[in-house]
């Protein structure tokens, strides 16, 4: 899908004028907004009388609907709200400057598709949305009081006027909506609630890992790897943070910090300057200082979303919006002139052979991942403990070393706890412990603890669990653990029984009190 968007992108102008082309593209991506807001509509009304699904809603097309909250077709609100958002744009743009698009009578009718959307967009109570919506209006009328925008064209005025209020009252649509289901008005006028906490977590901790690695940083994709290292040390720099806000994730949530400590000094300031170029030339045309075609302007405004978003959210790495953002992107470039540069002999080899050497390494990236694609088949297909034998020649690959000790060792425990396989648990327990030791994370520690209960060796499990309850206090179930550890130790001690030291279960016996904690649903699989 992705190489025919891109070939549609460079073969479809050949044979069609640029105005043609992005008329084309327009109308099919408005329509493509109102479906999916009628779909996102349809999941909120879903959950308003049935509540939570129990499974997708459409297979392929809707996600699992876990609240209120509209999250459409990705099951992200932030992500779904800056799909409409582009979508909201580019209905004010059709609106005032296509004449085919709309008579000049105020029709509902008229204004139901951009209602639709925009009541879409409010009631996914995205905060970053919310955000990037304000910083976009704000923006174009800003440029209007500044006669920059709409200066001589009363008509259009009067249209773009129509257009704030259809936005205003799809904003009280929503917060009405909201308050008759709910009682809870639209979300991103609520509390902030732990989500702030946590992007402040999240954030300190890309900024510490940062000056541990300044100059190139840890690598791209690998924030996620390094969060654990870092976040008990940023939570006690914040000071006010509640610990139930301390969760794991794979983004920093800000794609500046996150290149900042991924990518290094280097390509931070590079994005950086990239910024204040891009808010340097809009400062520049309100000032007067240079024209813009409407498209031109606009084309700007379409970056807005996706640059404000980002520093909240993770956006652009979503495959699908990452699309997006270089369609529109693209669309910008298109706006200026470009000149054509004719490579000299020495420089066209040199770039024949830069991109051969691309291919050769992307190819090489592509086999490291089509094996784990295949090992993920396998592992789908059959008995887990049948995969240990690749796990075990594949996880020495340094590209997939990390991936499969993260996704497969939590497995692997879960199998030895529920088997009591000492043999097996014995075999994954270099790996467990490999995995503790690099990335640290509690659930880790935990499994690791578990991996030594059944192994028999309750020191190295106590040893374990300690450290899992360091660094995550609130879990109930690590205290549970340690309290069974303590009281088999106990009953070893005094040599008296261990129903002494626990109740058993009407019409129980003593091997149901293991089973009590339900160690299976306790194990943290990270898949």
């Amino acid at each position: 899908m992705v190489l025919l968007w891109v070939f549609s992108f460079y073969y479809l102008p050949a044979y069609f004028s640029q105005k043609r082309f992005l008329s084309c593209f327009f109308s099919a991506y408005l329509f493509f907004v109102v479906v999916v807001s009628c779909l996102g509509l349809y999941a909120y009304s879903c959950y308003a009388v049935l509540g939570k699904s129990h499974g997708v809603l459409i297979p392929y097309i809707l996600p699992i609907n876990k609240s209120l909250r509209v999250s459409g077709i990705y099951g992200q609100p932030n992500l779904f709200a800056l799909v409409l958002l582009t979508g909201v744009l580019l209905f004010v743009y059709s609106y005032v400057h296509n004449k085919q698009f709309v008579n000049c009578r105020f029709s509902i009718l008229t204004y139901l598709p951009l209602l639709t959307v925009a009541v879409t967009f409010f009631l996914t109570g995205s905060r970053s949305g919310l955000l990037a919506f304000l910083a976009s209006f704000f923006i174009l009328i800003w440029l209007v009081f500044r006669k920059r925008y709409l200066e001589n064209d009363v008509q259009k005025k009067k249209i773009f006027i129509r257009v704030l209020s259809v936005l205003i009252v799809a904003f009280i649509v929503a917060v009405v909506l909201n308050y008759w289901i709910a009682a809870s008005g639209v979300r991103a006028l609520a509390e902030p609630g732990n989500s702030l906490d946590a992007r402040l977590v999240f954030w300190l901790s890309a900024i510490l890992i940062f000056l541990d690695h300044p100059w190139f940083g840890v690598g791209l994709g690998n924030y996620k790897y390094f969060l654990s290292q870092y976040i008990n040390q940023a939570y006690d720099l914040l000071g006010f943070v509640q610990y139930e806000s301390m969760g794991y994730t794979k983004w920093a949530h800000n794609e500046l910090l996150q290149l900042l400590c991924e990518c290094g000094i280097f390509v931070f300031l590079m994005f950086v300057g990239v910024l204040i170029v891009y808010s340097y030339q809009v400062w520049q045309f309100g000032r007067g200082k240079c024209n813009w075609e409407p498209l031109k302007l606009f084309s700007y405004l379409f970056m807005v979303p996706f640059i404000v978003q980002s520093m909240f959210s993770w956006p652009l790495r979503h495959p699908a919006l990452l699309i997006l953002f270089f369609t529109f992107l693209g669309l910008l470039l298109s706006q200026f002139k470009f000149e054509v540069k004719v490579f000299s002999f020495w420089g066209d080899y040199l770039r024949r052979i830069l991109a051969l050497a691309g291919l050769v390494f992307i190819l090489f990236l592509g086999y490291q991942e089509f094996q784990l694609r295949l090992f993920a088949d396998r592992l789908r297909d059959g008995n887990v403990k049948t995969t240990l034998s690749e796990f075990e020649r594949l996880v020495h690959n340094p590209y997939m070393k990390f991936p499969l000790l993260l996704n497969m060792t939590p497995r692997y425990v879960q199998v030895a706890m529920r088997d009591q396989d000492n043999d097996f648990a014995r075999k994954i327990l270099p790996y467990t412990q490999e995995l503790a030791t690099l990335q640290g994370a509690h659930w880790q520690w935990f499994n690791l603890s578990v991996l030594y209960h059944v192994l028999g060796d309750n020191s190295g499990a106590e040893s374990a669990v300690e450290r899992a309850i360091n660094l995550w206090p609130v879990e109930k179930k690590y205290w549970s653990f340690q309290h069974y550890l303590n009281m088999l130790e106990a009953s070893r001690a005094t040599g008296r029984p261990l129903e002494e030291f626990f109740p058993i279960p009407p019409g129980g016996a003593v091997e149901d009190l293991e089973g009590l904690f339900d160690f299976d649903d306790r194990i943290k699989v990270n898949i």
